[in-house]
Parts: structure tokens; C-alpha cells; sequence
């Protein structure tokens, strides 16, 4: 429900807006533009920042990375900008696994569906063995609830 109007503005439609109370709608939308419909208009400048293919192949590979905890990849995203390779990603979560599965940008890892205490250092050992990082970083997500799973606090209609 949110859309690019143009090169210059994001829309989010006013049907997206009723989901939320009156209260947070208020606290939210309160200097923003809206147009003639009632949606609100986020304008935007683009400063260069580009998340594209080059970037893909772009990784050191002396330094690589596993990732503990994954969710839906944040940390495995901003390792794999700063250039470090992750080579496996582990959550107990299917929906976070399956996200990052289906992210090209994750297309070289190792993806694994178990719980932490049902992990050894096998699970990992053809993982390393294929890669042969020089430098190996461990990555660990805190543990965040998912927000359709939970109560964040905001009444919804």
C-alpha cells in the first residue's frame, strides 16, 4: 500500500492508513503532506546510495562469516555490504529461513532451519571445509519476535 508516485515521493495510500488507531495515526501523520485523497506524500532525495548487483560478487574472501540468530537477515545484509561474505545462516524461525532463501542476495549461503541446540560443529564442517575462510566472524541476532507473532503495543482496527 505504499507506492512511488514519481522520482521523487513515496504515496502511502489511505487505505493503510486505517489500519492504525486515531491516536498513533495522528502522532505519525502530523506535518507530513497529504494530497487531495487523503494519502500522505513522503518526498525524498536521492543521495547515491545503491544497492545493486555488483555488490554480489564484491565480498573479501579472506574474511567470511557465519550468522547465528539470522531472522530476516538484517545484520547478514550490512556484513555483506561491508564486503564480508556470509557463508551460512542459521534460524528455528521457517518463515525468516525461507525470506532469506529467496534472496539473491544470499543465493552462496548455507541456510539452515534447526534450533540452536540441535547444532554441531558438523553442520558447519562442510560449510568451512568449502569456503576455507582465512578469517572467520560470528554473527548473533538478539532474539526479536516477529511482528505479526507479536503484541508491539499498538491497538490495531
Amino acid at each position: 500500500m505504499i507506492e512511488v508516485s514519481n522520482k521523487k515521493s513515496y504515496k502511502i495510500k489511505k487505505e493503510a492508513l486505517n489500519l492504525i488507531q486515531e491516536e498513533q495515526l495522528k502522532g505519525f501523520s502530523e506535518g507530513l503532506q497529504k494530497d487531495k485523497d487523503g494519502n500522505i506524500k513522503l518526498s525524498f532525495s536521492h543521495k547515491g546510495y545503491l544497492c545493486n548487483d555488483d555488490l554480489i560478487n564484491n565480498f573479501n574472501q579472506d574474511v567470511q562469516a557465519i550468522s547465528f540468530f539470522s531472522g530476516g537477515g538484517g545484520l547478514d545484509i550490512g556484513a555483506q555490504l561491508a564486503g564480508v561474505k556470509v557463508i551460512s545462516s542459521m534460524d528455528f524461525d521457517k518463515d525468516s529461513v525461507e525470506t532469506l532463501k529467496a534472496n539473491n542476495y544470499f543465493a552462496h549461503t548455507k541456510h539452515f532451519y534447526k534450533d540452536i541446540s540441535d547444532m554441531s560443529a558438523n553442520d558447519y564442517k562442510a560449510v568451512l571445509h568449502e569456503n576455507n575462510p582465512k578469517k572467520l566472524i560470528l554473527l548473533g541476532g538478539l532474539p526479536v519476535n516477529h511482528f505479526p507473532k507479536q503484541d508491539i503495543g499498538l491497538p490495531i482496527k
